[in-house]
């Protein structure tokens, strides 16, 4: 971003969404890998719940950390060398709203849920979150489709540069997921999963975050490029680009 020239505040909000991933674009990938017939690792549906915070918390770090350069900073004799000390990295705020937002409480709930039922209670949640999945797939689709139309026209306000960024960031950080899911000995299907979570960006957890503790970034950027953008690459070109490479890794 500081060579694209843009500011700290939607640098940090362009961190956040495309560290964090998007459960819809790895729900997308779930059904491209049945439909392909290819397994996977079921222990994959539980680091969508991981990856989900970290990334957010990670951003608004670094946003603070920048900020306080900016400022005087107070030195510690303690530690080795003269290094800037602050107090307040990451307030209660930004923590709770990072590990107890809506997206992420919804989805920690439903993994505590289900580790405690066990597939027992798969035929009470069958009908609702299992045979409707698709159908409420392609509603939500649609409705993003429409918001992302919405803002596709405040990121090109702000040049090519931006568009780019958020074609070749999903490739770059989808392959270097796809190695290391290869590296820690996933399947083919682990890998190809690993490498959507990897390429994805946030539309819903990032942006809420991020409303709240950076309200001077600019949502028609990071959620118009997250949204508008990175999302339909991933679901047109990305996971099977994802699947290809997997395959011609292992």
């Amino acid at each position: 971003m500081r060579v694209i020239k843009l500011d700290l505040k939607n640098s940090i909000g362009l961190a956040a969404t495309y560290g964090s991933i998007s459960i819809v674009t790895y729900g997308a990938a779930i059904t491209f890998l049945d439909e392909s017939g290819t397994s996977y690792e079921g222990f994959m549906n539980a680091l969508v719940v991981l990856m989900e915070s970290p990334a957010i918390l990670v951003s608004l770090l670094l946003l603070k950390i920048a900020e306080s350069r900016k400022n005087l900073p107070v030195y510690s004799t303690r530690n080795l060398g003269f290094i800037p000390v602050s107090s307040n990295l990451i307030d209660k705020e930004v923590l709770r709203e990072s590990i107890f937002g809506k997206s992420v409480l919804l989805l920690v709930g439903s993994l505590l849920i289900g580790w405690a039922l066990g597939e027992s209670a798969v035929p009470m949640v069958k009908p609702l979150f299992i045979d409707l999945y698709s159908s409420v797939l392609i509603l939500f689709l649609l409705n993003m489709g429409l918001i992302a139309g919405k803002r596709l026209a405040e990121v090109k306000k702000h040049g090519v540069k931006l568009l780019v960024f958020g074609l070749f960031t999903p490739l770059l950080f989808g392959s270097l997921g796809v190695l290391v899911g290869d590296i820690v000995g996933l399947s083919l299907g682990g890998v190809t999963l690993m490498g959507v979570l990897a390429g994805s960006a946030s539309y819903i957890a990032a942006p809420a975050a991020l409303k709240t503790s950076v309200p001077e970034a600019n949502p028609s950027i990071y959620l118009g490029l997250s949204l508008g953008v990175t999302f339909p690459f991933n679901l047109i070109i990305g996971i099977p680009a994802y699947y290809e490479i997997a395959k011609w890794i292992q």
